[in-house]
């Protein structure tokens, strides 16, 4: 485990409320209609695609929001598809593999944070180095918990 303090971060995104059990329907789909969408506006991304979790507490039925965001250079004002990600401190930690071992990744990592003595502040981001659909055990995360 890894601390870490994120600095602001202008991204191009897209919020939306789901829950746990619902996700797998914005894998791979969300982050290439912002990609499109991006190249369109005649912008190159900036880094890797952040997920940013708002208020989800594991539980697969709690609803909350997720906000998707490609890192970008520059923002424009007044286009709401255009934010920035706020600072942020947190425990961090390097996933290589499947997605779909994630539950078992959270459970442990959480448990490292809560023994280590720190409060978790209600938002969790996930940094996607490497995706790769093909061979999931190229796939490189970066798990950042929010912590005080």
């Amino acid at each position: 485990m890894e601390h870490k303090q994120i600095q602001s971060q202008s991204v191009f995104y897209k919020t939306v409320r789901t829950n746990i059990k619902n996700i797998g329907q914005y894998v791979g789909t969300m982050p290439a209609q912002l990609m499109e969408d991006l190249a369109k506006e005649g912008l190159q991304p900036e880094g890797p695609q952040i997920w940013r979790y708002i208020g989800s507490d594991g539980n697969i039925e709690t609803e909350f929001d997720l906000q998707v965001g490609i890192p970008v250079g520059e923002k424009r004002d007044g286009d709401d598809r255009f934010t920035d990600f706020i600072p942020f401190k947190c425990a961090t930690f390097i996933h290589k593999g499947s997605w779909s071992e994630f539950g078992k990744v959270y459970e442990r990592i959480i448990g490292e944070v809560m023994v280590a003595g720190h409060k978790m502040n209600g938002e969790t981001r996930e940094i996607y180095h490497n995706c790769d659909f093909e061979n999931e055990q190229n796939n490189v995360t970066e798990i950042q918990i929010g912590i005080e």
